[in-house]
């Protein structure tokens, strides 16, 4: 039998109140990792991640909300367990937030979409794999794209004006079939290697996750991918199914769960529906005749798998109350009906509106919701729009509808996306509240009694049980030591938890400082040596171990890590960003303009706080050395730098920390006041520390923001 091992990640939604006044969402998520370092036992880790004493990772993910990863499961049980856990050890903390902080009400949230912003959270999914990462594309793309008819979250497509029903709103954010990149431009499959082990193993990373209420929905994500993986590992030789077009599938599945794709088979093309793929892999797993391929609860998930999509099949899905889809679009249906729009007339909406959409002037800033002012708006300000409305204005007198009626429309689609957000609260939502009333047991897969025990345990059969006790054992002495997936770090030793299914604890000695004979050991500990480029075994470690060297003032170790980060392909912008940054303490002028300009020349395939990193490091060259950037003598370089800076940072995602207070301290002897003034206020908001320092400036109040793409 095969030891398979994954975990879950899931960012959280939170939001508070004190009477009729919303808390800034800074604010609560600041009290709440405040109290989160009080209450929980734990050992830090980067940034403001905490390792917890059950194996598993809490922190603040960039855009100000809480993340959980679940430590290594052997199980599929196991990782709902812990999941489950995780977000119930939240959901304690925000009760505790109201009694300390006296607020009134403290909400946490199965994020998947946010309707306002229409921006998406996280769900992913982390497998450890025996073969490279790019083995497993061909096999799991029309997998990822078919599994949302029991995975998927349900909900109001967010991009569009309309009201239109959803198997996975998350999938309207999943832009190509394959990327790096998890925070933008995101694919649906991820080829991102980040091993977080020494043993030769990857770590598949993948993003198209929902964040199902719905036990039996998380349990079958994970263990049909498992599976599916499984397979792909077998020997070489079968062809795995190909869509044609998989973005185009994903969202057709997503709209209709009876679309049909066309895919590529060696007898030739056939159209396919997210059933037929997914019997497909399931009989293909129940044939495996190599049963040393499969872990061995592997019959017992293709037995759920099977009733799930015999569940979901039976018309459609209705009267099931198992998974969240099926649940929300019979609440939408009801809150429709209650309105006293008929389905036809949704439907009369839903294509006047998307029609008109589709003919809005690109110069125009539009919310996704369509109202009668800004129709009245386009009418005098862009003439050449007046056609079109009045086309749409007819197409809904033909059914006796008109313009008089947008209003009530518009607050239909609102009702509807508050009740898909009370839908996924943690304790207080529908889902739950319905849970403890008993009308939902099918969906159970795990006890309470198995996530109390996740809460308080770690997984026995991974290296979560080392991590999980010496958390325990040296979190009286947190500030001595930094907790990392693969290991402790102390002062003088630190804990090698490198091979994932470690059972016994291995402290070897750390040096203060290493010598380059060390440095190169280092580098082959970490997979750096004769990777092809796009294999990044011990990435992050190594970064994080540049970090230490540049922390300590070591720059030229720091240097000669993240060098060879770049020559092995690891996230060149990002490693770009580090390398200028090393290059601006050293007063290395040419140095810092020529990562400056290689990060921004890959800004495409880096996440978006390295965009506006990049944009940061920008100003400063435009600061320092003026007479090298047009317009900087005049300060109009600088004012669309600002601009730009402006544009970046409204996404919360261009928001993480940033440790650039030795940078601030060697540039301020050669900068203005205003210009220090300015810099430092920027590093905050970057780090998700806030605002208020940046909008007391008038130089940047007074900046409209500037498309990043703008010359």
């Amino acid at each position: 039998m095969s030891t398979s091992l994954f975990g879950l990640e899931a960012e959280l939604a939170i939001s508070a109140r004190k009477g009729q006044t919303a808390v800034p969402v800074e604010d609560t998520v600041r009290a709440l990792f405040d109290l989160a370092g009080r209450r929980l036992v734990h050992l830090r880790g980067e940034g403001s991640r905490m390792f917890l004493d059950n194996g598993s990772l809490f922190y603040i993910d960039a855009g100000s909300h809480p993340e959980v990863a679940t430590p290594e499961c052997v199980t599929p049980w196991q990782a709902v367990s812990y999941l489950r856990g995780a977000e119930r050890v939240v959901a304690n903390l925000a009760a505790q937030m109201c009694e300390e902080h006296r607020f009134d009400e403290v909400l946490i949230g199965r994020g998947n979409v946010d309707y306002l912003n229409v921006t998406s959270w996280g769900a992913h999914e982390s497998y450890l794999t025996r073969q490279p990462i790019r083995r497993y594309e061909n096999w799991l793309i029309p997998h990822l794209v078919s599994r949302i008819i029991y995975t998927g979250c349900g909900g109001l497509d967010p991009t569009s004006p309309g009201i239109h029903f959803s198997l996975s709103p998350r999938v309207s954010f999943i832009d190509k079939i394959r990327s790096e990149g998890s925070t933008s431009n995101r694919g649906i499959f991820h080829t991102r290697d980040e091993s977080l082990s020494t043993t030769g193993c990857n770590r598949l990373h993948i993003l198209v996750g929902d964040n199902a209420c719905s036990q039996l929905s998380q349990l079958l994500r994970i263990g049909s991918t498992a599976l599916v993986i499984a397979l792909a590992e077998g020997p070489k030789g079968e062809t795995p199914l190909k869509l044609k077009h998989p973005l185009q599938a994903m969202r057709g599945f997503a709209r209709d769960i009876g679309f049909r794709a066309e895919v590529e088979l060696p007898g030739g093309p056939r159209l396919m529906s997210a059933f037929d793929i997914q019997h497909h892999y399931l009989e293909k797993i129940e044939a495996c005749a190599d049963k040393t391929l499969l872990p061995e609860w592997a019959d017992r998930i293709c037995r759920m798998w099977r009733g799930a999509l015999e569940l979901v099949g039976r018309d459609a899905g209705r009267g099931s109350a198992v998974f969240d889809w099926t649940l929300k679009r019979d609440l939408f249906d009801r809150e429709i009906a209650r309105s006293g729009h008929a389905k036809e007339t949704v439907l009369v909406w839903n294509a006047v509106l998307q029609d008109l959409r589709a003919h809005w002037p690109e110069t125009d800033e539009c919310d996704v919701s369509i109202e009668l002012r800004k129709i009245d708006q386009l009418r005098a300000e862009h003439p050449a729009m007046v056609c079109w409305i009045d086309k749409a204005g007819a197409a809904l007198a033909v059914h006796g509808l008109g313009w008089g009626g947008l209003a009530a429309f518009n607050a239909l689609r609102q009702r509807l996306a508050e009740i898909d957000v009370r839908f996924s609260l943690v304790n207080d939502g529908i889902f739950d509240t319905l849970d403890r009333r008993g009308v939902l047991s099918g969906h159970r897969v795990v006890s309470d009694e198995e996530i109390g025990a996740a809460i308080e345990h770690a997984p026995e059969e991974s290296r979560a049980r080392l991590r999980a006790e010496w958390v325990k054992r040296l979190a009286a002495d947190e500030n001595r030591y930094v907790c990392f997936w693969e290991g402790i770090r102390g002062d003088e030793n630190y804990l090698d938890l490198g091979d994932p299914f470690a059972t016994e604890s291995k402290w070897k000695p750390r040096n203060a400082a290493r010598n380059s004979a060390e440095d190169e050991q280092i580098s082959t500990a970490l997979g750096l040596h004769g990777q092809a480029p796009g294999v990044h075994a011990g990435g992050y470690a190594a970064r994080g171990e540049a970090f230490e060297r540049y922390r300590l003032g070591r720059y030229a170790e720091a240097e000669s890590l993240l060098t060879r980060l770049l020559e092995s392909g690891f996230e060149p912008a990002d490693i770009h960003c580090h390398l200028a940054r090393l290059c601006f303490v050293t007063d290395n002028s040419d140095g810092a303009r020529a990562h400056t300009t290689q990060a921004w020349a890959g800004r495409d395939e880096a996440d978006s706080y390295v965009v506006a990193r990049t944009l940061w490091l920008q100003l400063v060259l435009a600061y320092l050395e003026p007479e090298t950037v047009p317009g900087s003598e005049t300060g109009g370089a600088t004012d669309v730098l600002i601009g730009k800076l402006k544009t970046a940072l409204q996404g919360g995602r261009a928001r993480m920390l940033w440790h650039m207070q030795p940078v601030l301290n060697h540039l301020e002897p050669r900068l203005t006041g205003d210009q220090n003034v300015l810099l430092a206020a920027l590093v905050k908001a970057m780090s998700d520390e806030g605002f208020q320092e940046l909008e007391a400036l008038e130089s940047w109040r007074a900046q409209a923001p500037v498309p990043l793409d703008d010359a």
